[in-house]
């Protein structure tokens, strides 16, 4: 028997729905019975919007096997109103909700029955103007999506008026003002927008409020308008976008001073909030990677530090240094479980950062590294390890071409003391000692609207690298890639997102041989650092961190260890579908595919597209898998784990990690 507190419940519930909702309501279910759960939501009677978008908009939802959906009273009648407002803000000015009607289903369980009557929508029967002259109400009514004759919409309305605010605004008028008046005669709207040009506005002087650890020269250097020029609403637009830019304010607000009625000029007051000019951030990292060989250590943790200043000498000069500290583990072998603990790689940046060279909105930077990576431990005596250790230098220029597209230019000299494999000269000598001078330019375009969690927009980069030749050095190559990614929303809370790069290094000694007579491959004559890896969290997901590029060893002594080789040929391509699924919390699923060669010859169309059997060592390496989202102010924490669609062929040189592997890191993949 239902308990009497049941049946109180349930009786208070019923008579809270008697006074609530309308005469033509009915409620079919037993008032003795627990509180009712809504076992499904039905809409009837619509045909210009689905189920599916009219059911987003509810707050009365279903029941799943995830969590209960108890009847509220308050909810149905929020509902009733949103359905009526949902149409009628879309031109269906007669719609209404005629029932909600509540349907016993089984047990305790109702079902919850939507009857709208939509009606016809609503008709611009026609669209006057007062106040512009006849080629600017030309202009006006090319420019908005109301139009005589036309469905009228409430959510049109408004941007048009907005569109006309924009349209004087970028003339320079900006005290423009526009008003909209209706007239409703059954299903027809009369409408008549009434607007005051105003003047136009010209520039005086610029004055900065709010500038106290920086100079104002800062802000009005990025002020695109001269003085005289008109108040266009799109040049102050980039102009605050500009002064956002620069990394010394996090808000920017303009306005207007008094008005000159002789001249018609004003000032353009820009108030700013300046940003903490310096920080110190330190963070830790997963950096786990299995190795072929049991007994060789390998980080495990990455420790990391950054100091900055971004107005040091009260000069705008931007100053960065960080460190990495990498911290390794390896396994005693008389005590498999007991790992002893040391630094690993370690590696120091600085650098300096100053906008405007000279007078010219060009950006110019300088910096240092140095890095030492110590040698791999391993049990075996007749296996000789070498650490590596570099110094290097860098002086760079980058231009602004537009909002979204920069170009820059590097040059950058390094000194390599000891690398960890050889590297071989074009007479044939193999050094471990090498000096490397290159150039890089590089051309940007980006619009992604949040550069953390891209939901729209695109990133596209173009790179060449020329080394060596009149530079000096004992590297001598060209290396070129591409990058391009898309980001588009599909759908509630889906974002869809794509990507593709390669790569190409073309060695200028390529088929050079050395005094012996032996030909060298052109793959050594390239620095190991500088030729192309793939896997990890960032490429392909499934493989751990640039696992694609490594082989087999053929030491006698240790048949398993892995050697690094990479390749001259990177071909890679990613598609993920993110999505929101509550608050903070999301998910993605996604595809990757990539590879790298050390020939331009092996990449077949059969390599490439080859899915039968498994994965050889110059075979494309597929994977799909999926991923786990936790939103934060810069950008989301990511665990995905990704699933080799074929494992690796044991008769070829390939590193084997199992099926599959974590990936765990901040921010997107790309």
């Amino acid at each position: 028997m239902p308990s009497a507190r049941g049946s109180v419940l349930a009786i208070l519930v019923a008579a809270a729905l008697t006074l609530i909702l309308p005469a033509t309501a009915r409620a079919q279910f037993d008032l003795t019975e627990d509180e009712p759960q809504v076992k499904r939501v039905e809409i009837t009677g619509n045909t210009a919007y689905s189920d599916k978008t009219l059911r987003s908009i509810l707050r009365t939802r279903s029941k799943s096997f995830w969590r209960g959906a108890p009847l509220r009273a308050d909810f149905l009648r929020y509902d009733q109103g949103a359905l009526q407002d949902f149409y009628r803000r879309r031109g269906f000015l007669s719609a209404r909700v005629d029932s909600v009607y509540l349907i016993r289903n089984e047990g305790t369980d109702v079902v919850v029955r939507f009857e709208i009557a939509e009606g016809p929508r609503a008709r611009v029967a026609s669209l006057d103007f007062e106040g512009p002259s006849a080629e600017e109400e030309e202009a006006i009514r090319g420019a908005i999506p109301l139009h005589a004759d036309g469905p009228f919409d409430y959510l049109q309305l408004e941007v048009s008026r907005s569109a006309i605010d924009s349209l004087y605004a970028q003339r320079g008028q900006v005290t423009a003002s526009v008003r909209d008046s209706l007239e409703i005669v059954e299903d027809y709207v009369h409408v008549r927008f009434r607007i005051r040009p105003g003047p136009i506005l010209r520039l005086g002087t610029v004055v900065v409020e709010g500038a106290q650890r920086t100079r104002p020269g800062f802000v009005t250097r990025e002020v695109t308008l001269d003085r005289d020029d008109p108040l266009s609403r799109s040049r102050l637009l980039q102009s605050q976008q500009r002064i956002y830019n620069s990394g010394f304010y996090n808000d920017v607000q303009f306005s207007t001073g008094e008005i000159d009625s002789a001249t018609q000029r004003t000032d353009l007051i820009v108030s700013v909030r300046e940003r903490r000019l310096g920080w110190l951030d330190a963070g830790i990292g997963v950096a786990y990677a299995p190795s072929l060989n049991p007994s060789q250590s390998l980080d495990v943790l990455r420790l990391s530090a950054q100091v900055g200043q971004r107005n040091l000498f009260r000069d705008g000069v931007r100053f960065v240094a960080t460190a990495r500290l990498g911290i390794r583990a390896s396994t005693k072998p008389q005590f498999p479980y007991v790992r002893d603990l040391f630094a690993g790689e370690r590696r120091g940046d600085i650098s300096l950062t100053r906008d405007w060279l000279a007078g010219v909105r060009v950006q110019g930077t300088l910096g240092a590294f140095a890095e030492d990576v110590p040698a791999e431990e391993t049990t075996s005596d007749s296996v000789q390890t070498f650490p590596f250790r570099a110094i290097g230098l860098s002086a760079g220029l980058r231009y602004e071409l537009d909002p979204v597209s920069r170009v820059s230019l590097v040059y950058q000299p390094s000194r390599v003391f000891s690398d960890s494999t050889t590297q071989r000269t074009v007479d044939g000598d193999s050094v471990r000692s090498y000096t490397l001078n290159r150039v890089v330019v590089s051309l940007e375009r980006d619009t992604r609207l949040n550069l953390f969690d891209p939901r729209q927009g695109s990133y596209s980069v173009a790179t060449a690298e020329f080394a060596g030749g009149r530079l000096g050095g004992t590297a001598q190559f060209l290396k070129i890639s591409g990058s391009a990614s898309r980001y588009r929303p599909w759908g509630r809370g889906v974002t869809v997102a794509v990507r593709g790069r390669v790569g190409m290094i073309f060695s200028r000694a390529e088929g050079a041989a050395a005094g012996t007579g032996e030909a060298i491959p052109a793959l050594e004559l390239i620095p190991l650092n500088d030729r192309f890896f793939l896997g990890g969290g960032t490429s392909v997901r499934g493989y751990h961190d640039n696992e694609i590029g490594y082989v087999r060893g053929d030491s006698p002594s240790d048949p398993n260890s892995k050697t690094p080789r990479g390749g001259r040929l990177l071909v890679l391509a990613n598609a993920e579908m993110r999505l929101r699924l509550t608050g903070f919390i999301g998910a993605a699923a996604f595809f990757d595919a990539g590879n790298v060669w050390e020939r331009f010859e092996d990449a077949t169309w059969r390599r490439v597209f080859s899915f039968s059997n498994g994965a050889g060592y110059k075979d494309m390496k597929y994977t799909a898998g999926l991923g786990a989202r936790i939103a934060t102010p810069v950008g989301p924490v990511r665990l995905d784990y990704g699933w080799k669609l074929r494992l690796a062929r044991g008769d070829e040189p390939n590193t084997v990690t199992g099926r599959g592997a974590f990936a765990f890191s901040l921010g997107q993949a790309f």
